[in-house]
């Protein structure tokens, strides 16, 4: 079996389709703002108890 060029850990897509912008590089391989689509996530409780926080936030918003 061949091996794979690429191995992806974990992947991000926004609602409408995408998963990179424009001006996607090495240096900013989800596009020049990219990161700005899991925004959202950084607030979460899930996200602030694996970074060793208490606090987050809950809910559907």
């Amino acid at each position: 079996m061949p091996k794979a060029a690429l191995r992806v850990q974990s992947f991000a897509i926004s609602i409408d389709g995408y998963g990179a912008g424009p001006n996607q590089d090495l240096q900013n391989p989800l596009s020049v703002r990219g990161p700005e689509l899991m925004e959202w996530f950084f607030h979460t409780r899930v996200w602030r108890k694996m970074h060793g926080h208490a606090d987050g936030e809950t809910g559907v918003d």
